[in-house]
């Protein structure tokens, strides 16, 4: 049995920052309109958390690059290839300005 398979990785980064979590509205993917984590693929030449760190960073302009590893989520996809979501939390010691965006009615 071959034990070798391509799998894609990606990170989910959970930022808590004074008592609240960071949520993406997402507006590019096939998911849209949804709220998500920022987040995405980890590059062949670095770690998931160094993945976390440059997500973070492109995806809301932010930097953190103390990161916990929680866990991962595994499965299968339709296309023959797995995929791997590692589950990355940070906390962010400076409040940030938060915007709350509301469906459109």
């Amino acid at each position: 049995m071959d034990r070798f398979y391509p799998t894609e990785w990606t990170c989910f980064c959970v930022v808590e920052n004074q008592g609240q979590l960071l949520m993406q509205a997402k507006t590019d993917s096939e998911f849209e309109p949804s709220l998500t984590f920022p987040g995405g693929h980890v590059e062949p030449n670095e770690s998931v958390t160094q993945a976390a760190t440059r997500e973070l960073f492109e995806e809301c302009g932010l930097h953190a690059d103390v990161w916990q590893q929680q866990g991962f989520v595994n499965f299968n996809r339709d296309d023959v290839r797995r995929e791997m979501i590692f589950i990355c939390t940070t906390t962010l010691p400076e409040p940030l300005q938060t915007k709350v965006a509301l469906g459109k009615k």
